[in-house]
C-alpha cells in the first residue's frame, strides 16, 4: 500500500490539490523542516518522489536544510544522503534551478563520505561535461555553468577546488 501511494507521489501535481499538498510538505513548516526526516529511509525515500513533483519547492527545502548545515555535519549525513544526492541529480538538469543545486552538491562533495563515483562529488564534476543534447548533463549552457566552476576554484576550501579541479578534468 505505502509502496503504491509513493510511485503515485511525482503525479500529485497534475491537480491543484496535488501542488498545495506537495508545496505544503517540503514548505519551511512541513515535513522536512528541520531536515531529520531527510536522515531517515522512509523520509529520504519520500523527499525523492516529492522531487519528481515538485523540484522547485523540493530545491528551497535543501538550501534551507542541507545548505545551513556545517561541514561536520554533511560529513555525518550518511541514511538519506544517497536519495538527496538523486534528488539534486533530477533538479540541476533544469537550467533554472541549476546554480542553487549545483552549490548544494559542492557543498555535499566537500564533505564526501561515499565511494562510489555517483557521489555528489562524482555528479559534481560531472556537470562540467562538454556533452550537448541529450547527453548534457544538465540544460544550463556552459557559459551558466561557469561561475559555479570559478567560485569552486576560488574557494577558501581545499576540498572545494580539488572538486573543481575534477570538474575541470571533465
Amino acid at each position: 500500500m505505502l509502496q503504491r501511494f509513493f510511485d503515485n507521489i511525482p503525479y500529485i501535481t497534475t491537480t491543484e490539490r496535488g501542488k498545495k499538498f506537495a508545496g505544503a510538505i517540503l514548505n519551511q513548516r512541513g515535513v522536512f523542516s528541520d531536515g531529520s526526516a531527510l536522515r531517515t529511509k522512509l523520509g529520504a525515500d519520500f523527499f525523492l518522489k516529492l522531487t519528481e513533483a515538485d523540484q522547485e519547492s523540493a530545491l528551497k527545502c535543501l538550501k534551507r536544510t542541507i545548505g545551513t548545515w556545517s561541514k561536520d555535519e554533511r560529513l555525518q549525513f550518511t541514511t538519506g544522503r544517497r536519495e538527496v544526492v538523486w534528488a539534486l541529480e533530477k533538479i540541476v538538469m533544469w537550467k533554472e534551478l541549476f546554480v542553487d543545486a549545483a552549490r548544494l552538491l559542492l557543498a555535499l562533495g566537500e564533505a564526501e563520505n561515499e565511494t562510489w563515483s555517483n557521489n555528489a562529488s562524482g555528479v559534481f564534476a560531472a556537470l562540467f561535461s562538454p556533452g550537448r543534447g541529450s547527453v548534457a548533463p544538465t540544460e544550463a549552457s556552459p557559459q551558466e555553468r561557469f561561475p559555479i566552476l570559478k567560485e569552486a576554484l576560488e574557494s577558501n576550501s581545499k576540498e572545494q577546488r580539488v572538486l573543481a579541479l575534477r570538474a575541470c578534468n571533465q
